[in-house]
């Protein structure tokens, strides 16, 4: 048995618990028909990749989306000016806290829950600040308590503050 193997093994929930897979996942459903036969359809146009900003058809179209959605006023949200696209939340999430974090003028924090979505510590990290986490313990439903022991420090120094809502 290789070694890879037996630390699997060892590692496997005891009788009667279930794995709680923690991984970024994998789809667990087969693609629809639909949607493989649009993306064949549009093969032709794909030699290229988009700009940086994404197309202005999808910009618009997610502009359009949100403003039904959140049933914002007419001008709140603009396609050219509050629409970016994005290939997933982490790219979104990292790429925030770089623009956010000013760390160059004083040492600075971002907050994030604890425990923590990954990105948000990296993030945080590579963009010159320093972590601060807010505890959320099971017993209180993993919430923290903002503004309960998050003082000053955090108050004054922070940046960046990566919030959770279910």
């Amino acid at each position: 048995m290789s070694a890879l193997r037996e630390s699997n093994n060892a590692s496997a929930p005891a009788a009667g618990r279930n794995l709680i897979d923690l991984s970024i996942g994998e789809p667990q459903h087969p693609t629809p028909a639909c949607i493989r036969d649009a993306l064949i359809e549009a093969l032709d146009g794909t030699a290229r990749y988009p700009a940086t900003r994404g197309i202005s058809e999808l910009r618009e179209t997610i502009c359009d989306w949100a403003n039904q959605r959140f049933k914002l006023e007419v001008g709140q949200l603009t396609a050219d000016a509050h629409v970016l696209p994005v290939n997933g939340t982490r790219e979104a999430l990292f790429s925030i806290a770089q623009v956010v974090v000013n760390a160059v003028e004083r040492d600075t924090l971002v907050g994030m829950p604890n425990p923590f979505y990954q990105i948000y510590e990296g993030a945080a990290l590579l963009a010159g600040a320093e972590p601060y986490y807010l505890p959320c313990p099971a017993e209180n439903g993993f919430s923290s308590a903002l503004g309960c022991g998050t003082g000053r420090r955090l108050a004054k120094n922070v940046d960046g503050l990566y919030l959770l809502t279910f």
